[in-house]
């Protein structure tokens, strides 16, 4: 079956919501029962405005047409007015920087008044419960629309909730938010956030590490070797800083551990503080890479040729770009 007629993940979560089981079992009997459904068969079950209006949705993903997606978007607003996804698909399709502001705001207040009295209570939990995943993902964009030198205190603060409601952190915010700590000064902000994930290798982190000894410590040794280690953890990145590329290359949607792919999402999410970097700074990372640029080359290669020789590669999906 087509994912066009499978029912979505969201969808059979809200019909679920619906339920009153007595206990966990006959709630994973009954899902049984829905394994393969459809959308239309489960709004033969429960044709809720919610469920219509999201069904809409999912038809208007579909759709090439942009007068069909346009009403589809329309049709399930008048549904359900509290569709936190209808106005960010909207939004998707505004050139305007304004107007899209103005509808990522409507998603936010969307999303979070169809939460309602449970808001509270889900505080520390909320991406376990599907209903609060658009307001997150609307969180999310209005942080990556602040996320510059003149809003960036906003943007930590916007940040900050979406960990607030969500320690574990599914859409990866962590990434986003330490280098505009590392960029603001917000050293010890910085520090707490990387004792709550300190398992984390994340190519961000590292990044923000190499930045926060520049600025306690410029051109001492742990600068240097901060430097070091971060141009050899990512051999790719030395390449996109320096090697004469006009333009980023697109932001994936997934990557491996070292791979060309990482190095362009660390540098999308570190971008203000590699632009803010002075004369003295870009000198020292430079002469690093020359110091290091045969083991740098080298380690390319290995890497290159393990990748073309691999039967499986790992691939780490950034949850801060999924739906």
């Amino acid at each position: 079956m087509t994912k066009k007629n499978t029912v979505s993940l969201e969808m059979l979560y809200e019909h679920l919501r619906s339920k009153n089981f007595d206990t966990e079992e006959e709630m994973k009997t009954y899902i049984d029962t829905m394994i393969g459904k459809s959308a239309e068969d489960i709004l033969k079950i429960n044709n809720s405005p919610k469920l219509k209006a999201m069904h809409l949705l999912e038809k208007a993903s579909w759709e090439k047409s942009d007068t069909k997606y346009h009403k589809y978007i329309n049709e399930a607003l008048l549904l359900d007015p509290d569709n936190a996804d209808a106005y960010m698909m909207l939004a998707d399709d505004e050139e305007d920087e304004d107007k899209y502001a103005v509808l990522i705001e409507k998603a936010i207040e969307a999303g979070k008044k169809s939460i309602g009295d449970e808001y509270d209570s889900l505080i520390g939990n909320f991406w376990m419960h599907s209903h609060t995943r658009p307001y997150m993902r609307a969180l999310a964009r209005k942080g990556d629309l602040l996320r510059n030198p003149v809003n960036s205190e906003e943007a930590i603060t916007v940040y900050q909730l979406i960990l607030k409601l969500n320690p574990n952190d599914n859409q990866g915010i962590r990434d986003l938010l330490a280098p505009i700590l590392i960029y603001n000064n917000k050293k010890t902000e910085y520090k707490k956030l990387v004792t709550q994930f300190l398992n984390d290798d994340s190519l961000s982190f590292h990044i923000c590490n190499a930045f926060l000894a520049w600025k306690e410590s410029p051109k001492s040794p742990r600068t240097i070797t901060a430097f070091k280690e971060l141009f050899l953890r990512n051999t790719f990145l030395a390449e996109l800083l320096f090697g004469g590329n006009e333009d980023l290359p697109e932001l994936p949607e997934m990557y491996s551990i070292g791979s060309p792919e990482e190095a362009i999402y660390s540098i999308y999410t570190c971008g203000l503080l590699f632009s803010d970097s002075d004369e003295e700074l870009t000198k020292l990372m430079i002469n690093v890479i020359m110091t290091n640029a045969d083991t740098i080359e080298v380690m390319q290669e290995s890497w290159m040729h393990d990748y073309e020789n691999s039967t499986q590669t790992r691939f780490y999906i950034k949850t801060a770009f999924s739906h």
